[in-house]
C-alpha cells in the first residue's frame, strides 16, 4: 500500500509477544477474561479446529511474491542487506538480483531517486532498533526470540507497559503523558483506545487531582496505595516484590504496641485454614481463608478517608500463596469499589508477613495463642485439609471479571 512512499508505513511499530498466550495467561492470568486457557487442539473443538484451519488458508495462494527478496513484507528486518553503495559518490544501487529481476519495480524506482532512501538504509543498517519506517526507535524494549526477523516483547512488557499491572504498586506515571504548556494530561493512545468507557480514565482525565497523585507516586516508591503518604511500617524486600512486605520483628513490635502512637488500629489477617489457626496464631489475627470471608469483612470495616491510620497485614503458613493472593485480592476488590473516586482506597494500608506464620511463631511463640504451631500438611488433619482445599475453591470460578483491566495500584 506504501510501496510509492517507501519507506512510509501505515503501521511502522508492530511486535510478536513471544511465548503468545500460553505463557501470558500463565504469568498473567488476571488479565486474562475469562480466566481460562483453551488450548488449539483442545478435543472439544475439533470439528471447529478443522473448520478455522481450512478458512484461514483460503486466499493465501499466491500471495507470497518476490518482495521476499528486498523486503520482508511480514518482517521488521532491515532493507540494507539487499542494497550495495559505491565510494565514489551518493549514488547506490540494488543488488544485481533485483535490479535484473524487477526493472520496474516501484520499488527500485524509489531507491534510484537515492538521497532519501540511501539515508533511510543507511539509518536501518545502524540501528538496528528502528521501527519499520526508521523514523525512531521501537518504544518497547525487546527481547530475543524464535523469529529473529520479527521485534519480540516479553508477556512482562505487556503489562508493565501497555496495560498496569494489577497486582502491583508500580507507579502510573509511564502510562501517562504530560504537556509542558499546562495542567492537561492524557492516557497513551493503547489505553485510550482500549478502554473508552475505563471509569480510571474519566477520573483521570479530570486533570489536576489525578496529576497530583500520579507525580507524587513516582517520586515516592514508598506511599501507600492512594497515594496519600508514606507507609508507617519499615519495608523489606520479600519473595513477593509487587506486595509491601514487613519483618516478623516489625509484625511483633505492631503487636506488643510500639506504633500505638502512629497506628490507630491494626489488624492481622491469618488465610490459612481453621484448622491451622485453631492450632496456633498470632493473638488478636481473625482467621479469613475464603473471598467471601474477605469481601464480608471489607464491607463492614470500610475505613474512611481521614487522616487515621488504619492498617491490615495478611499472612499464611509461609507467605507463599494464600495469604499473597488474598491481599491482591482485597486490593483489586478495593479499587473496584472505589473506581469511581480513583485514587482512593478503604484500605490503603496493607503489607504481607514476610516468612508467614512459620517465621513468626520460631521468633516470638510468646505471642501466638495457643503456644503452638500446626502446618498445613498436618497428618492427623488430611481430610479437613481436602474439605477446606475444595471450599476455599467455591466462588471462585468467575470472580475475575474484566473489572482487572481497571488501571490498579
Amino acid at each position: 500500500m506504501n510501496k510509492e512512499n517507501y519507506p512510509n508505513l501505515f503501521f511502522p511499530e508492530v511486535y510478536l509477544l513471544n511465548g503468545g498466550y500460553k505463557d501470558f495467561f500463565t504469568q498473567h492470568h488476571e488479565f486474562c477474561y475469562p480466566d481460562s486457557y483453551t488450548t488449539m487442539l483442545d478435543e472439544q473443538h475439533r470439528s471447529e479446529l478443522s473448520h478455522f484451519r481450512s478458512e484461514s488458508k483460503k486466499g493465501k495462494k499466491g500471495s507470497r511474491t518476490q518482495t521476499k527478496l528486498f523486503w520482508d513484507s511480514d518482517s521488521n528486518a532491515s532493507p540494507a542487506k539487499h542494497l550495495t553503495f559505491t565510494d565514489e559518490d551518493d549514488d547506490f544501487q540494488l543488488k544485481p538480483i533485483l535490479s535484473k529481476a524487477y526493472p520496474t519495480c516501484a520499488m527500485e524506482s524509489r531507491l534510484n531517486k537515492g538521497h532519501s532512501a540511501k539515508q533511510f538504509v543507511r539509518k536501518t543498517d545502524e540501528g538496528k532498533d528502528l521501527i519499520g519506517d526508521g523514523s525512531r526507535n521501537h518504544t518497547l524494549p525487546l527481547e530475543t526470540g524464535k523469529h529473529t526477523d520479527l521485534k519480540c516483547i516479553s508477556s512482562k512488557t505487556v503489562i508493565t507497559k501497555l496495560f498496569w499491572d494489577s497486582d502491583s504498586n508500580a507507579s502510573p506515571a509511564k502510562h501517562l503523558t504530560f504537556t509542558d504548556e499546562d495542567d492537561d494530561f492524557q492516557l497513551k493512545p493503547i489505553l485510550s483506545k482500549a478502554y473508552p468507557t475505563c471509569a480510571m480514565e474519566s477520573r483521570l482525565n479530570k486533570g489536576h487531582y489525578a496529576k497530583q497523585f500520579v507525580r507524587k507516586t513516582d517520586e515516592g516508591k514508598d506511599l501507600i496505595g492512594d497515594g496519600s503518604r508514606n507507609h508507617t511500617l519499615p519495608l523489606e524486600t520479600g519473595k513477593h516484590t509487587d506486595l509491601k512486605c514487613i519483618s516478623s520483628k516489625t509484625a511483633a513490635a505492631v503487636h506488643r504496641g510500639d506504633y500505638d502512637t502512629e497506628v490507630d488500629s491494626v489488624t492481622i489477617v491469618d488465610c490459612r485454614y481453621p484448622y491451622e489457626f485453631n492450632g496456633g496464631h498470632i493473638e488478636g489475627a481473625i482467621n479469613i481463608y475464603r473471598q467471601k470471608e474477605l469481601r464480608d469483612f471489607m464491607k463492614e470495616h470500610r475505613y474512611k478517608k481521614d487522616h487515621t491510620r488504619n492498617i491490615v497485614i495478611f499472612h499464611c503458613e509461609f507467605s507463599s500463596k494464600r495469604g499473597p493472593n488474598l491481599l491482591r485480592y482485597m486490593r483489586n476488590q478495593d479499587r473496584e469499589m472505589n473506581k469511581e473516586n480513583y485514587p482512593n482506597l478503604f484500605f490503603p494500608e496493607v503489607y504481607l508477613l514476610n516468612g508467614g506464620y512459620k517465621d513468626f511463631f520460631t521468633q516470638h511463640h510468646e505471642l501466638c495463642y495457643p503456644d503452638s504451631y500446626t502446618t498445613m500438611l498436618d497428618e492427623q488433619h488430611r481430610s479437613e485439609l481436602s474439605h477446606f482445599r475444595s471450599e476455599s475453591k467455591k466462588g471462585k470460578k468467575g470472580s475475575r471479571t474484566q473489572s482487572r483491566l481497571h488501571l490498579r495500584l
